[in-house]
């Protein structure tokens, strides 16, 4: 976490990076952090990648953290579902801008007293 790098995803099975994913936003005082920036080869949606590195980032970040927030556009229905599988609850939503393009943002929280893989 130190080094605010991105995490690879590997196939197993030819060693290949189909995709990656972060941590960031970390707040100590409030044990609050961030999982996102996820992008995953299209060949692997739907097959459980995304669950299943979740889970493992899950599991290990709540050694440290108590709460897990992740950033999905509304529009982001794929997305949304797989937070909403996790256990993690919407909040809010903000708008927000990027490139000069205003779009809305959702906010789902999971505690980890509420995940449980």
């Amino acid at each position: 976490m130190a080094c605010n790098g991105a995490l690879a995803i590997e196939e197993i099975d030819t060693g290949k990076i189909i995709g990656s994913s972060r941590y960031y936003e970390w707040n100590p005082t409030s044990k609050e952090i961030s999982i996102g920036y996820t992008f995953i080869e299209r060949r692997h949606w739907g097959k459980g990648a995304n669950q299943e590195l979740k889970i493992l980032m899950l599991n290990h970040i709540y050694q440290w953290a108590s709460i897990v927030w992740f950033h999905v556009g509304k529009t982001n229905l794929r997305s949304r579902r797989a937070v909403e599988k996790l256990g993690a609850t919407l909040p809010y939503e903000k708008e927000r801008e990027l490139e000069g393009k205003t779009f809305n943002q959702l906010y789902y929280k999971l505690d980890s007293s509420q995940f449980c893989a």
